[in-house]
């Protein structure tokens, strides 16, 4: 997010940019397992950092795999209330400041295994900068 900026955004930096920049983090989310857990993480972290700010938009998009409803239901009722926010962020904003494609790189791309490239790209087009996330179970 700080290259979106030009500039650090790092926590005790003098320097305050005016907006952040708007970011979409797409994963497994609403699914069970490690991508979902992290990205669940990052997700109500930033959520914070973006709320509080009042200078930037912050969505989700689910990326990579299913969702699974026996998973939702599971979740606490306070993490279900900001997910259903950044979902509805996530999918109205057309373009992107910066887009975290959080799953395994064979998904990343127009012709990606399982067709996501093709039902819900990552990055989305028109996305200024893209991020690929991944991680060793």
């Amino acid at each position: 997010l700080a290259a979106a900026l030009g500039r650090s955004v790092l926590a005790g930096d003098a320097a305050k940019p005016d907006r952040l920049p708007s970011a979409l983090w797409m994963a497994p989310i609403l699914n069970p397992g490690g991508y979902s857990s992290e990205a669940l993480s990052y997700a109500v972290a930033l959520h914070k950092v973006y709320a509080d700010s009042k200078r930037g938009e912050f969505g989700l998009r689910q990326f990579a795999e299913q969702q699974s409803q026996e998973f939702v239901n599971g979740l606490p009722a306070s993490t279900f209330s900001a997910l259903q926010s950044l979902f509805t962020t996530g999918s109205q904003r057309k373009r992107w400041d910066v887009a975290i494609c959080h799953a395994t790189p064979d998904v990343w791309h127009k012709d990606g295994a399982f067709g996501w490239g093709s039902v819900q790209p990552c990055p989305p087009a028109g996305t200024r900068f893209s991020i690929g996330r991944t991680m060793y179970e």
